[in-house]
């Protein structure tokens, strides 16, 4: 199965950086481009994230694959769509001299409209602060 959107950027960073940047809650938190706050870790299979804005919570992840440093599957649950819908991410790491090479691949998306522009903020976001400390795309109130 092709999937329905693919982002790829090249992140000057360690494996175990960027490994960490898209499993810990605290990391997530701290790069997300929604302003989350997130609970739970994303390291073995049936391992579930959740992301909230206040009281609501606008996304749900489940681990169904996860090989360390390399590949990580979830079940994606966004909040905001209605009717949530579940649809598949897989995050790829690649080591490419002294950078890593993330791509993001979403299965089943079609009812997720503004999912090209959603994974390019989080991906500027999760590189820039990756490299510097700081995110790029300013935290939002709510969720694009």
């Amino acid at each position: 199965m092709e999937p329905d959107h693919v982002h790829m950027t090249y992140i000057r960073c360690t494996r175990d950086a960027l490994w960490d940047a898209l499993t810990r809650a605290g990391a997530v938190a701290s790069h997300h481009f929604a302003g989350i706050a997130a609970r739970g870790d994303l390291t073995a299979t049936g391992d579930v994230q959740t992301h909230h804005v206040g009281d609501a919570t606008v996304l749900t992840q489940k681990v169904v694959e996860a090989l360390p440093k390399s590949r990580l599957a979830v079940d994606f649950t966004p909040g905001w769509a209605d009717p949530p819908t579940t649809s598949r991410v897989v995050f790829r790491l690649q080591a490419v001299g002294a950078a890593q090479r993330l791509t993001i691949e979403h299965y089943g998306d079609a009812a997720q409209d503004r999912a090209e522009d959603g994974w390019a903020r989080f991906a500027s976001n999760l590189k820039s602060w990756l490299e510097t400390g700081e995110t790029v795309i300013g935290r939002m109130d709510g969720v694009a």
